[in-house]
Order: C-alpha cells, then sequence, then structure tokens
C-alpha cells in the first residue's frame, strides 16, 4: 500500500494542472475520504486549529504501519478550536504526540505539516483542490 504523502508527492510532479485536478479527483478508495480532511484541515481558512503544534516531540515513529495515517485523519477534529473543549491543550498536544508516534515518519512529518496549514505540496494549491473537489476549500 503507497503512501498519502507518496501519492501527493506524484500527483504534486504531474506538469499539467488539469493532470494534477483529474489525479486528486479520481484517487482510488481508501484514499479519499481521509484526503479530503487534510486538504481541508490544511487549506480552509475556517478551520482553525488550536494553537498547540509549535514544539512537537515525537521521537518515536514506526516503519511497520503505513495506513495508520489514514486511520488517525477521523481524529483530525479534536485539534479544531471549539471542538473539544473539555481537553485542555497538554492532553490535545500528548494526543497529538501519541498519534505521530504511530506513524511512519513520512506520514508523521505529513500530518505535522497539515495541522500547521503548511501544505508540503506547492503545485496542489487551493485552484488545484478547488477543481478536483468544488466546495471543500
Amino acid at each position: 500500500m503507497k503512501t498519502l504523502p507518496e501519492i501527493l508527492r506524484k500527483i504534486d510532479a504531474l506538469p499539467e494542472e488539469t493532470a494534477r485536478v483529474n489525479a486528486l479527483a479520481v484517487m482510488p478508495e481508501p484514499y479519499p475520504r481521509a484526503l479530503r480532511l487534510f486538504l481541508q484541515h490544511a487549506m480552509n481558512p475556517d478551520i482553525k486549529h488550536r494553537d498547540i503544534f509549535k514544539n512537537i516531540k515525537y521521537d518515536r515513529c514506526r516503519d511497520d504501519n503505513p495506513g495508520a495515517l489514514l486511520h488517525e485523519a477521523k481524529r483530525l477534529y479534536l485539534f479544531e478550536q471549539g471542538k473539544a473543549p473539555n481537553l485542555s491543550d497538554a492532553k490535545l498536544k500528548t494526543i497529538f504526540e501519541q498519534i505521530l508516534s504511530t506513524l511512519i515518519p513520512d506520514d508523521a512529518e505529513f500530518l505535522l505539516s497539515v495541522m500547521q496549514k503548511n501544505f508540503p505540496f506547492k503545485n496542489i494549491d487551493r485552484k488545484v483542490v478547488r477543481r478536483a473537489f468544488p466546495g471543500l476549500v
């Protein structure tokens, strides 16, 4: 199974914008649901994250769990402002560091960049995402 960052790297390298749009729009299962969540969190200005993503420490990444990132996508809502008011910033930071420790290094770096609103694939910008998924961002 290829990781989402591997697939996005290939899409990002496509020379034509239309090719990138089409590749995103027809991505096979199990990737589309998680991809949409990651794109929303990285690019939607209406989604604001709690300020816990500085000085994140995760020493332990796994090398044997390439599908974990897709599974963890459903927990992104926890880190939005106002979505988990009963969880302190310290607790959320611990949860996030635990999530990172279950991922392979490439996936962990990708997730951290998404949550910092710094999408790492420059040729997959808002314009491309809007064309591939109208109304998403």
